[in-house]
């Protein structure tokens, strides 16, 4: 059976601050502001980068890295284990699920 677990230097892509994560951080940006007009940019560039050939893989690494970078910062900042932030990210979203 082979293993699931990733070897380091896929994680290190995975992880990385490169171009793909500085997309990702310009489309969360915008994509938070709660400006229409900022969403509305922010969708459309993600659309464009989806639209880009492996644009979805690369997308969902840059937006892998920016999870991983605030929830890096979230401890270091806010003394908040990751563990702990993603069980109440885990709770929120559930919540939300349950009421639509």
């Amino acid at each position: 059976m082979p293993s699931t677990r990733r070897s380091r230097p896929a994680l290190d892509r995975l992880l990385a601050f490169d171009e793909d994560a500085a997309e990702a951080v310009a489309v969360m940006t915008l994509l938070s502001s709660g400006r229409p007009e900022d969403q509305a940019l922010g969708a459309s560039l993600l659309a464009d980068l989806l639209a880009r050939p492996n644009g979805a893989e690369r997308a969902g690494r840059g937006l892998a890295s920016v999870a991983g970078g605030l929830l890096a910062l979230l401890e270091f900042y806010g003394g908040v284990p990751p563990a702990e932030a993603l069980r109440e990210l885990g709770r929120l979203v559930a919540e939300a699920v349950a009421a639509e």
